[in-house]
């Protein structure tokens, strides 16, 4: 009697505690099925490995519907305590220093890339600001309306420096000057012209009778080898030359009014500033505005940048802003793409199921150890009230 009394106490707390152990052992074990012939070994494989699918999607739309919802996910991303640490970053790592392009550019290890890139960025969008904005054509139509009216002069316009330079060309040229005049009075066309005009005049001041005993062929052919007898002598093509520059010189006295209308002005006015439009926009694409732009690449890059306090806070609330509208706007639809539930269910299945049984031990080892022995004390309670019953 006395024996029966410790024995069955025993033995209902071995069978309690063996039952809960071999019962939380067969959520896992074994890890695959066992089959005899045909026929699968009951209880094989284990509960958790044969529900593996099911328990990942149960899990995965339970994460996603009930745990990382989008509430819960945006609420963290705009709680004070994410945008005081993305202010802390902005104002002491970002721009609580001195820096410069080539710091913010760091991301592109090679210089020379870092310049033709900054290079090309830069005449680019020179480039286009002056082809596309009206704002340049207009300043140059301006300027021109601020400079130039029609009671200028021709030479008030190009300055004195052109016109000695094209007087000057007008002396150094007077041997081809002189050559010129003659081949051009030997033309066929012009000689045709010359001697029509010979026929005419002399039709005109003796009258047709006289007219046909002069030969305007012959005559022509006298004035043209006077013509070239008289400009082979150099102090004939200084006297030449120099009735060229006094012609040049009352030509550049006088107003643009003396040469065109005020419609006619209009229309310069608006071809001389296109025509320097598009140089401007020529000289900014040629290779001398590249060269000048490649020295100043080098300082530019290399120039300490410092930002004041006030520009801080501007950039400071504008980036919180920028941050706070897109989690508010765009970040739903992220997550709504991203689909959580499916993620978590897809890293599940990913596991092997040594690394998901050790998953769930690592959280609950302690809560099922608890039930192994809570299963041995029911037993030993159980053997207990058998004895009293």
């Amino acid at each position: 009697m006395d024996l029966q009394i410790i024995v069955a106490p025993i033995v209902g707390s071995v069978i309690g505690y063996s039952t809960n152990w071999l019962a939380i052992k067969m959520l896992f074990k074994p890890h695959k099925a066992y089959h005899i012939g045909k026929f699968r070994i009951p209880f094989t494989p284990g509960l958790i490995p044969r529900e593996r699918d099911r328990i990942a999607g149960s899990l995965g739309k339970t994460v996603g519907e009930n745990l990382l919802t989008e509430e819960v996910i945006l609420k963290e991303l705009t709680n004070p305590r994410i945008t005081d640490s993305l202010k802390d970053y902005i104002v002491k790592d970002l721009l609580g220093k001195t820096f410069t392009l080539k710091d913010l550019l760091g991301q592109i290890n090679d210089d020379d890339k870092i310049k033709h890139t900054l290079f090309d960025m830069i005449k680019k969008g020179l480039s286009k600001m002056l082809r596309d904005n009206p704002a340049f054509k207009d300043s140059v139509r301006q300027l021109l309306n601020e400079r130039l009216t029609r009671n200028d002069s021709v030479e008030s316009l190009f300055g004195h420096k052109p016109i000695e330079g094209l007087e000057n060309l007008l002396y150094d040229n007077k041997l081809e000057i002189a050559n010129g005049i003659c081949l051009y009075l030997a033309d066929e066309a012009m000689a045709t012209r010359i001697k029509g005009l010979i026929s005419k005049v002399m039709s005109e001041k003796l009258g047709g009778l006289a007219a046909m005993f002069v030969d305007p062929a012959g005559l022509y052919g006298s004035i043209l080898d006077f013509v070239r007898t008289s400009l082979e002598k150099e102090e004939n093509q200084v006297e030449l030359v120099k009735q060229l520059a006094l012609a040049l010189r009352k030509f550049s006295g006088k107003s643009l009014g003396d040469f065109m209308s005020e419609k006619d002005y209009e229309v310069f006015i608006d071809k001389l500033t296109d025509y320097i439009t598009d140089q401007g926009v020529h000289l900014f694409e040629g290779e001398r505005v590249d060269r000048l732009m490649e020295g100043l690449i080098e300082p530019l890059l290399t120039m300490e940048i410092r930002v004041s306090e006030d520009i801080k806070l501007i950039i400071e609330e504008k980036i919180i802003d920028m941050y706070l509208n897109f989690a508010r706007t765009r970040l739903p639809i992220f997550i709504e793409q991203m689909n959580i539930s499916k993620i978590v269910e897809g890293e599940i299945n990913s596991f092997s199921t040594e690394e998901v049984e050790n998953l769930i031990f690592g959280i609950v080892d302690r809560e099922l150890k608890a039930i192994t022995w809570l299963g041995a004390l029911l037993g030993f309670v159980m053997g207990l009230f058998t004895l009293l019953a």
